[in-house]
């Protein structure tokens, strides 16, 4: 499933994981290449869990505590795809419309 979300060309994309638990798209994505990976999660142990994960695999992924509904992101941070557990990620370059990847 990983090479049909990702396949390639994700080099110099970051990526948003709505409800990512233990970070998988994050490490995935960048492992295929992506800039930054940050990871959305309501659950305090997941995201500890998440962090040990990436630790371990040496990848710089971040992680934040937060409702979709009420995360705010920070003025200089510039997502350029986002995830959710339903599997759907939406991709666009310098903020134009891009592709959809099923």
């Amino acid at each position: 499933m990983d090479s049909l979300l990702f396949g390639s060309g994700l080099e110099g994309l970051t990526l948003l994981d709505i409800g990512s638990s233990l970070g998988h798209f994050c490490l995935e994505a960048l492992k295929h290449g992506a800039a930054g990976a940050t990871g959305l999660e309501t659950s305090p142990e997941r995201i500890r869990h998440a962090r040990e994960i990436a630790r371990l695999m040496n990848l710089p992924a971040e992680y934040i505590e937060a409702d979709f509904e009420d995360y705010v992101p920070s003025r200089n941070r510039s997502t350029s795809c986002s995830a959710s557990t339903c599997f759907t990620i939406s991709m666009s370059r310098s903020g134009r419309s891009g592709r959809s990847c099923r």
